[in-house]
């Protein structure tokens, strides 16, 4: 036993045994706190013998070097499987497991989703034959109350009880109701008694309260200035689809869906690029290294050129890249000091990467996410264990455009992380 907590600090052992206590449990520590090693002291813990684990494709590569670096003997004698959420969904065989790890078990959210029906299904679902079952992820829920329910009917539910089925859950937890086409469940209500309920089965620790000698995160919200020419595209985006009358507002998301509106953002991040890449610039002339997180393709590709054009050697770390690919764009960062500029896709950088933090305690977000877990995790990329000798505190800022639609997305922003602040109440949870 305490073999398995050596290379633990001691609120890590505590969640290692946390996790070894249950036969169902969901680890939902602040990104950066070392989850990963946790279940695999956990899991040596129960002397699981037959493993599987499901990841992001990103995360793979960290997987196996944490399970290689920290597990030894325990490795060599046991079967560990990593597979991709999307591979899981072509898993065929149905086979009997020991352990089942589903990190950052967040992807889950969607009841409807192929890979959520794959792990979570009635008849053959992956989950459905492990004898025991760990949920790992710093976002448990990322919006709203809603996106919790498919791990907590598998996994927790006489924690629901008596809401368990999908219509009493929704109507106690998500102020469901009728909107003349269907039942708007994205609201969130009675979230103290939520959070109580999960007691017992989710431990979240913060960062502030384990590790204080880490220095704070400072988040801004940056106002940039771009050309008239990049504005005019703007504008004119805007009018064509104010032209169809849609309306715009933080306090109602339909808007977030609608392919217009999908493609104003990409308008906004397009005609940012100039002016984010001189923001980056000019935070280079006194930091060695920064980080840069967008969405689309081709942002990540203009903000490429007009670094390489400067000479800084950027690294690049978007979806489609193999494990091998992404492992080398991170070290190229890290270990080559002619690379000072990291550039990643939000969503596949945005988890389950390790290392940027030891050159790096500046975050630049170019285009802005409409969840606010997405920023968390983004930032906790560089905000973890191990950050760089002598920072003093992680800078993140989020370039925004003002007057355009990116005013809306930082209002949805700033109500959901009300939402999800409430749920996740340090003083409603098991704090070591």
């Amino acid at each position: 036993f305490e073999g398995a907590m050596v290379t633990l600090k001691p609120f890590q052992a505590t969640g290692a045994r946390f996790l070894a206590e249950r036969r169902f449990a969901l680890l939902a520590d602040e990104p950066g706190l070392g989850k990963t090693c946790q279940a695999i002291a956990a899991a040596k813990i129960v002397d699981a013998r037959r493993i599987l684990v499901i990841c992001p494709a990103s995360v793979r590569l960290n997987w196996q070097h944490e399970i290689k670096g920290m597990a030894g003997e325990y490795a060599l004698q046991h079967y560990w499987k990593i597979i991709s959420y999307n591979e899981a969904t072509r898993l065929s065989e149905v086979t009997r497991r020991d352990l089942l790890i589903l990190d950052e078990s967040h992807f889950l959210k969607n009841p409807d989703a192929s890979r959520t029906q794959a792990v979570f299904g009635n008849a053959n679902g992956i989950a459905r034959n492990a004898k025991r079952v760990w949920c790992l992820t710093g976002t448990p829920m990322m919006n709203r109350p809603a996106e919790l329910y498919p791990i907590l009917k598998t996994l927790a539910a006489d924690k629901i009880a008596p809401y368990d089925t999908w219509s009493k859950y929704a109507q106690r937890f998500c102020g469901a109701y009728f909107d003349g086409r269907a039942m708007d469940t994205r609201g969130a209500t009675h979230l103290d008694d939520l959070a109580e309920r999960l007691r017992g089965f989710m431990l979240r620790r913060r960062k502030v309260d384990v590790l204080p000698e880490l220095p704070p995160k400072i988040v801004r919200a940056m106002p940039i200035l771009i050309s008239p020419e990049d504005r005019g595209l703007i504008d004119a985006e805007e009018r064509q689809i104010l032209d169809r009358e849609i309306y715009l507002s933080p306090t109602h998301e339909k808007f977030s869906q609608l392919g217009d509106l999908a493609r104003l953002l990409r308008v906004v991040g397009e005609a940012k690029v100039s002016a984010a890449a001189g923001f980056v610039m000019d935070l280079l002339e006194t930091r060695e290294k920064v980080v840069v997180f967008a969405r689309h393709r081709d942002v990540i590709a203009h903000l490429y050129s007009r670094f390489l054009e400067n000479r800084l050697l950027p690294a690049v770390l978007v979806g489609g890249m193999t494990d091998l690919e992404k492992d080398i764009a991170v070290r190229q960062f890290v270990e080559d000091p002619k690379c000072r500029v990291f550039i990643g896709n939000w969503q596949a950088a945005g988890v389950g990467i390790n290392g940027l933090q030891k050159v790096s305690d500046c975050v630049v977000f170019a285009e802005l996410p409409w969840v606010p877990a997405e920023v968390e995790q983004g930032s906790d990329r560089v905000h973890r264990m191990g950050l760089m000798e002598g920072a003093t505190h992680v800078d993140v800022f989020l370039l925004h455009v003002p007057g355009t639609l990116e005013s809306a997305v930082l209002s949805v922003q700033e109500r959901k992380n009300k939402v999800i602040e409430k749920l996740l109440d340090d003083r409603l949870q098991e704090v070591w």
